[in-house]
């Protein structure tokens, strides 16, 4: 059992994910409208009632094709597209299943496999808007996962940093 969240611990369950091949047909026309994918405080691997890291995941794919339909029926001429990570997308952020203050909660899943279902995830929703319009990525840390999530979106820009219509605020501060 680990205690602590080391950089070789990250590293290993890095190593582990499997990025899918993204073929771009980048057919964006540049308009004045800017779209921020407004899904905050996930709390992924909460364990209440029911919730759990299945069903967050099933919810928020839910509503990621939800507001990829009503984009597409806007037919708003979309300039750029932010991407918070953060804003305490995961639960905890230590191996003991803290927050990041070192408030124990309760979780349906092991650090581990949220980190990497939650990087999954977030690689899954660049893949879906990357055919609408150039995506930012924004770093924004929250009190349940400062560390985690700063983990995932520095993995997301070492995954996606070298496309050109991807770019990433990954700064530490707030």
């Amino acid at each position: 059992i680990q205690d602590k969240i080391t950089t070789d611990v990250v590293r290993s369950v890095m190593e582990g994910l499997e990025i899918p091949d993204v073929e771009l047909e980048h057919n964006h026309k540049p308009g004045n409208y800017w779209f921020e994918l407004g899904v905050y405080d996930l709390h992924l691997a909460k364990l209440a009632n029911g919730w759990g890291l299945d069903l967050a995941v099933e919810l928020y794919k839910m509503v990621i094709r939800d507001f990829l339909g009503q984009l597409e029926q806007s037919q708003w001429p979309i300039e750029w597209i932010t991407i918070p990570v953060g804003n305490d997308y995961y639960h905890v952020d230590t191996a003991k299943h803290t927050t990041t203050a070192g408030t124990p909660v309760e979780v349906s899943a092991p650090w581990h496999e949220m980190y990497k279902v939650g990087v999954d995830l977030l690689v899954w929703t660049i893949v879906q808007f990357l055919p609408i319009a150039p995506i930012h990525v924004d770093y924004v840390p929250g009190n349940h996962d400062e560390v985690l999530s700063y983990a995932a979106a520095i993995t997301l820009e070492q995954k996606f940093g070298d496309l050109e219509n991807v770019t990433f605020d990954t700064s530490a501060g707030p």
